[in-house]
């Protein structure tokens, strides 16, 4: 789960850039400080801010490892009593765009909603709609919009929860130059983690 996060940044930051932005965000400020160095310098506050930052990623992260299927994602996420204004509409979009071949035009129809944060919805889609392929989604959610890195985090903490770090390429892991300490971190916290969750 950690390391999938870590990842996401450091493709993030690999990311090529256009004139030093993209969509007019400059792509270190977009996402500095990075969570990969609060992690190794504040764990535990570290994690608990991620939960408590992006709406859903508890319950999401908690259906990942309870391994319930994506395919009954929607309908559990849905049970949800006090989903914001809008989030509904946007989960049941979901349903209709995920075999969309056009990725563009699936996100636009979720952003459609009405839903103030569609974070949760559109990191639903890249892995619901790359499920035999869960690298491709968090490829495709790094390249949607680096303004957005959020998503990117989203689904590689997701990803690394369902999968296990054996998902990641040994090229990608390769990028990270703490890995060592962010591997001793995620050992010695996890439990405690998977617990708050």
């Amino acid at each position: 789960m950690i390391l999938g996060l870590v990842i996401a940044e450091t493709l993030l930051e690999q990311f090529p850039q256009h004139d030093g932005n993209i969509a007019g965000v400059q792509i270190a400020e977009a996402i500095s400080p990075s969570y990969t160095q609060q992690l190794l310098s504040n764990p535990d506050a570290t994690f608990q801010s991620i939960l408590n930052t992006h709406y859903g990623l508890r319950p999401l992260l908690n259906l990942c490892f309870q391994e319930v299927p994506p395919s009954q994602w929607l309908l559990r996420l849905l049970d949800d009593d006090e989903l914001p204004t809008g989030m509904e509409q946007a989960l049941h979009r979901i349903g209709h765009v995920v075999g969309w071949g056009s990725q563009t035009r699936a996100i636009k129809h979720i952003r459609a909603s009405g839903v103030e944060d569609t974070m949760l919805p559109i990191a639903l889609y890249f892995l619901m709609h790359n499920i035999d392929s869960p690298i491709s989604g968090i490829t495709a959610a790094v390249e949607l919009e680096p303004a957005s890195w959020h998503i990117a985090v989203v689904v590689g903490m997701a990803t690394g929860a369902l999968y296990g770090v054996e998902i990641f390429p040994s090229a990608w892991l390769d990028y990270i130059t703490d890995l060592p300490k962010l591997t001793q971190i995620a050992a010695a916290h996890g439990d405690e983690w998977l617990g708050s969750l």
